[in-house]
């Protein structure tokens, strides 16, 4: 018992201690070190896409959605988009409520009509943003409505 108590304050210790044995991994200490970090360039590519737009300045913004991939009538993958709406007018709060019917109204229209791939192996997305622009009339009034963006590009492919 007494063992292992010695061994985790050991543990611990070694853990938490400061590596100020350690030599520094450029040449000296005052020199700064080019780090990579390829998480400040993904999420500056998530704020480019997925961040406010100028143009669209009344946006409702649902959840993700996964639609299906298919290649000639057989599933290849699924996408994980996120339908944002864009309103001429209108207050955008007022269809907070109804947000989880419009999320399932644009799921089943993603399964009804959904992506393309191409022989090229391009992802077509014409006829699934057509299939949600008709099911968000169900939701929001056409009217109000000035266009359906599908953002994002994360497409998993099947093994």
């Amino acid at each position: 018992m007494i063992l292992r108590f010695i061994c985790l304050l050991a543990s611990v210790l070694a853990l938490t201690a400061p590596a100020s044995g350690l030599a520094p991994a450029g040449g000296g200490a005052d020199e700064p070190r080019a780090v990579y970090n390829a998480h400040e360039a993904a999420a500056d590519r998530t704020q480019a896409a997925f961040g406010p737009d100028p143009s669209c300045p009344r946006n409702l913004d649902g959840p993700a959605v996964v639609v299906p991939v298919v290649d000639e009538q057989r599933l290849t993958g699924y996408a994980f988009v996120v339908p944002r709406v864009c309103l001429k007018r209108g207050d955008p709060f007022g269809y907070r409520q109804s947000m989880h019917v419009l999320a399932d109204q644009l799921v089943r229209a993603g399964h009804r009509a959904p992506f393309q791939l191409d022989a090229e192996g391009v992802v077509l997305k014409d006829a699934t943003h057509a299939a949600m622009l008709d099911a968000l009339a169900s939701v929001v009034d056409p009217e109000q409505v000035d266009r359906l963006d599908l953002l994002g590009e994360d497409v998993r492919y099947l093994r």
